[in-house]
């Protein structure tokens, strides 16, 4: 595990076959949106939309913490805007997912400038961008991060899946509070989340070793 009390990490290539594979996927999709195809479309954000989201909320976390509800609004003005992009200039060469990753954190800091300009009173005050210079490929590759291990919690048994609602106090080692909130000795619950991590690690390195197609959806 890359730190202590943490969930494992992975630092898949760029340069992996599986993401030619994407690129040349998601490039046929495009066109198809570029020639009316609704389906593609659909096919399209089936595949890239939580990229998306991952981005905006990356790149506005202070606002989408105090509202959900901002990725949504911020999410359909990315792929209304995809569409025209593509629509008025073609499909772009190089990734699409790179591309996508572009508009959605120039929407996002957009956003963000309008509600500025707007008094506090009226909800102006939206705090700091997160992220506004990382390269597009940085935010895939944390983006793919993120996905590996969602998909390994998920496969956690429901004793061990329970630890997670006590994540936030376990990732910053206040075993004390969450041996009591998950109402389990400490040392217990120590014990028990570095064999939940260490499942986690094995689970990354078994899912990227056997499927490295799904670097991305």
């Amino acid at each position: 595990m890359s730190a202590k009390g943490r969930p494992p990490q992975f630092n898949p290539s760029p340069d992996d076959p599986a993401r030619e594979e994407i690129n040349r996927r998601d490039a046929k999709l495009a066109r198809g949106v570029q020639a009316g195809d609704t389906e593609a479309l659909r096919r399209l954000m089936h595949h890239q939309d939580r990229l998306v989201r991952f981005t905006i909320y990356r790149t506005l976390k202070d606002a989408c913490t105090r509202d959900p509800h901002l990725i949504d609004a911020v999410a359909s003005e990315v792929w209304t805007g995809f569409v025209a992009s593509i629509n008025r200039k073609g499909v772009p060469d190089g990734s699409i997912r790179a591309y996508l990753v572009t508009i959605a954190r120039n929407k996002a800091t957009d956003f963000l400038r309008r509600e500025s300009r707007r008094p506090k009173a009226d909800g102006g005050d939206l705090g700091d961008l997160v992220v506004s210079d990382a390269d597009p490929m940085s935010v895939i590759m944390d983006a793919e991060r993120v996905d590996f291990v969602r998909d390994c919690m998920a496969d956690l048994a429901g004793d061990d899946r329970n630890l997670l609602q006590e994540m936030e106090l376990l990732l910053n080692s206040r075993w004390r509070e969450a041996a009591q909130a998950l109402d389990i000795p400490e040392s217990t619950l120590r014990s028990r989340w570095k064999k939940v991590l260490d499942r986690l690690r094995r689970c990354v390195e078994k899912k990227l070793r056997e499927n490295p197609e799904n670097l991305a959806r």
